[in-house]
């Protein structure tokens, strides 16, 4: 671990305070690896089935209910964060930094050339940031005092069961709902019921009644108030080809072309 120039306050470049950096390396070079490891990564192809037709009858009904504003661009997310109020999902992770407003330091590193260990007189850089960035900051560090979520991709959501910032909308093979009824009961979470309960409000108040007695440690299922369903205009059809849409996506749409 090397201790960045901001060290003992964290920064938006430093949010843990330390930078993993093992000797011998040059600084930073590390975690710059992972990262592009990681976004190499591909998910597994999902074990659904989807004709052409079925594929463009659900991302028609993905454009026309709004998903695809946040949910934009080749892989599926506008990388925003959004204020938790506003996606009204359990608030109480969107605070989980609220806290680093009394530490927090402007974004300072060392220069990716150093190597590690860190000599004395080391360069040090300032990580550009404009006001976009500041905005989103105060969001994702909760220093606006409620915090937000960034908007997560779509790509290998089949993969993803249960749904939501809380892992709360669950719904099992056997129409068992909640966490309660699914996997705290060692049972596995239906990705494609459990999606239909994300965009239908009769089952997900299902959902959060099964998920009652787990409230008071911050999971409901609740939020995320977009629907597909009949009180929004769609029918079951499309609510189905949605849901076996979104559950097709294991690639991003450049990729698929």
């Amino acid at each position: 671990m090397v201790k960045p120039p901001t060290f003992p306050n964290v920064s938006p470049v430093a949010p843990d305070g330390l930078i993993v950096s093992s000797p011998g390396f040059h600084f930073n070079e590390q975690n710059n690896a992972m990262s592009a490891f990681q976004n190499a990564l591909v998910p597994p192809k999902p074990n659904i089935t989807i004709s052409n037709s079925e594929t463009d009858d659900g991302y028609n009904v993905f454009s026309k209910a709004g998903c695809i504003k946040c949910h934009a661009g080749s892989y599926f997310t506008n990388h925003q964060i959004i204020p938790a109020d506003k996606i009204g999902t359990e608030p109480s992770r969107a605070k989980a930094l609220a806290k680093t407003a009394k530490i927090f330091a402007e974004p300072l590193l060392y220069s990716p050339t150093e190597n590690v260990p860190i000599r004395k007189n080391a360069r040090v850089l300032k990580i550009p940031m404009n006001n976009t960035d500041e905005q989103q900051l105060r969001l994702g560090f909760a220093h606006d005092g409620k915090g937000g979520y960034k908007t997560p991709s779509l790509i290998g959501l089949y993969w993803q069961a249960p749904y939501l910032h809380d892992g709360g909308v669950a719904v099992g093979y056997e129409h068992n709902y909640g966490l309660t009824g699914t996997l705290l009961k060692g049972k596995p979470v239906d990705p494609y019921r459990s999606i239909i309960a994300l965009v239908d409000r009769k089952e997900r108040q299902k959902v959060i009644k099964a998920n009652a007695s787990l409230h008071s440690v911050h999971i409901t299922g609740d939020g995320h108030s977009f629907w597909v369903d009949q009180e929004s205009g769609f029918t079951k059809k499309e609510q189905i080809a949605l849901a076996k849409y979104l559950l097709s996506l294991n690639k991003g749409r450049t990729e698929q072309q």
